[in-house]
């Protein structure tokens, strides 16, 4: 081969090398979520996460959504009142109205969870709330794509 043959595989041999490194994960990380970042309170105290399983949720069926709350030092909380909202915006241009759906989510020994209709396919808004004797702890917003 001429040298300029050799540099070019060796430069496309390390390019492919590095970008598969880039989507490469540890066996500990925890799987990919359709979510955005926690918002923290302005206290920022409080840590709220989100995942629903499965994900992306099935439309038009019940789907396991699950919070975690976080005090400031990464211990669980586990005396709140999460309740969680789904919205879909309205669509005029397909006379539909808005769609809202939501529930309270239990304390199951590790997380808050429960099962959510996702009424129909499509784009949802989420937000998600954890509040204790009244006072809110946090507000987690993020969206969803139900397939």
């Amino acid at each position: 081969m001429r040298p300029s043959t050799i540099t070019f595989l060796a430069t496309a041999l390390a390019a492919t090398l590095s970008l598969s490194a880039c989507g490469e994960k540890s066996a500990d990380a925890p799987k990919a979520e359709a979510v955005a970042p926690a918002s923290t309170p302005a206290t920022g105290s409080y840590k709220l996460n989100f995942r629903v399983d499965p994900n992306p949720p099935t439309g038009a069926k019940e789907n396991a959504m699950h919070v975690t709350v976080e005090d400031s030092s990464g211990k669980p909380v586990a005396d709140a009142q999460v309740h969680i909202t789904l919205t879909m915006p309205a669509m005029p241009e397909m006379k539909m109205p808005e769609m809202k759906n939501g529930a309270d989510l239990p304390w199951t020994g590790s997380d808050y969870s429960a099962p959510v209709q996702v009424t129909m396919k499509g784009g949802w808004n989420v937000e998600v709330e954890a509040k204790r004797s009244g006072e809110v702890l946090g507000k987690y917003e993020t969206k969803l794509d139900g397939k």
